[in-house]
């Protein structure tokens, strides 16, 4: 699913074409009414991709319907465009459903553009309670399960089962997804995740979060985060108690006061002004491709490998990986150990950009250059 993440798209694609070399598989691109490029860039770059050009925004949950809906293999995996996965991510889900005939979706373990680890990854089905908890910050008090919006019961490297997986990738069979009837196309965007994960329990089906699918999600790259945004998400968080929690009045009224303060926590943590920007003066680059980013005080040192990175140690020094010369797993786990010592860059298959993640800048940002 695409809507103006050229970038992004590009990286992501170059994992999913890397993590399905050794499976028979078909990669569909369904774009909502993009007006980046990122049509033409994938035709020219990716041709062998199934690309489905809707002529607007439908929504992230029918565009999602309507990819699933031409797919022809037994299994599927929704995949947001601001995503990388790891060379084993599919292989280890597929395992775990045809190993478990009791699991409805898989979900992986999540890190940002910086290495930190994604809550969100593992949830509890949110009730207006845990809901509030979240919004101020209140996560680990009255820590009865039932009153989290995370699910604290599992670590973050404990594979095992929760309530509810994020949107961003879910991996089933088609079968399932058919029988759930896909995503509830109400939610435009945002809540369809959660909708789904309810749907998948209410059928006797449990969801399983395996820490071992490792992958980066950079998070929110198709949403301008301002006013039309926070109406949104507030809407689809009104839509999802309204579904749930409609016979009790006392929390649908409690749904409306939720949904604004959701819409306004997001807002404001993600505004550019409370992010400090930076400017990194070292660049280690991994690959035999010199690189020109029109800034003559940069320091570009060109190593090998990961592990020569690590004598490098600066919060001012990123790191821009080039997958022709490393593989994905090795990447996301070297950024997860090293999250507090570098940023890290990502380098584009046409090598003409980099998407980069940092402390300030953890949901990524983009930088141009030029051969030189």
């Amino acid at each position: 699913m695409n809507y103006n993440t050229k970038h992004f798209i590009d990286i992501c694609l170059q994992s999913v074409f890397a993590a399905t070399k050794k499976i028979k598989s078909e990669i569909i691109v369904v774009d909502n009414g993009s007006i980046d490029g990122s049509i033409s860039q994938i035709r020219l770059l990716f041709p062998d991709v199934v690309l489905i050009n809707n002529k607007k925004n439908l929504g992230f949950s029918k565009g999602v319907n309507i990819g699933v809906k031409s797919a022809k293999g037994k299994y599927i995996c929704i995949l947001n465009p601001d995503t990388i996965v790891s060379e084993n991510s599919f292989e280890l889900a597929i395992n775990n459903l045809k190993k478990n005939p009791n699991i409805g979706i898989v979900g992986p373990k999540q890190i940002n553009g910086f290495g930190d680890f994604l809550k969100e990854s593992k949830r509890n089905i949110p009730t207006p309670l845990a809901s509030l908890k979240r919004i101020f910050g209140f996560d680990l008090l009255f820590s009865n399960k039932n009153n989290q919006y995370y699910n604290l019961t599992l670590n973050k490297d404990q594979s095992g089962y929760t309530d509810v997986l994020v949107g961003s990738f879910m991996f089933t069979t088609k079968k399932h997804f058919d029988l759930l009837n896909g995503f509830d196309e109400e939610f435009f965007m945002y809540g369809e995740d959660i909708d789904f994960s309810i749907r998948s329990l209410k059928v006797g089906k449990k969801n399983y979060y395996n820490s071992s699918i490792k992958i980066i999600h950079f998070k929110g790259k198709s949403t301008t985060k301002n006013f039309s945004y926070a109406i949104i998400f507030g809407s689809a968080i009104t839509k999802y108690y309204k579904k749930y929690y409609r016979k009790n009045p006392i929390y649908f009224f409690m749904s409306r006061f939720i949904s604004l303060l959701f819409g306004i926590s997001k807002i404001i943590s993600d505004l550019s002004i409370f992010k400090k920007k930076i400017s990194s003066l070292k660049y280690l680059i991994i690959s035999d491709y010199k690189l020109e980013f029109g800034n003559k005080r940069i320091e570009k040192i060109f190593v090998p490998n990961l592990t020569s990175c690590t004598k490098y140690k600066n919060n001012n020094t990123t790191i821009i990986m080039d997958f022709s010369k490393i593989n994905f797993i090795d990447t996301i786990n070297f950024i997860e150990r090293n999250k507090t010592k570098f940023s890290y860059g990502f380098l584009s298959s046409n090598r003409k950009f980099i998407v980069w993640g940092s402390k300030y800048f953890s949901n990524g940002n983009v930088t141009q250059m030029c051969k030189s």
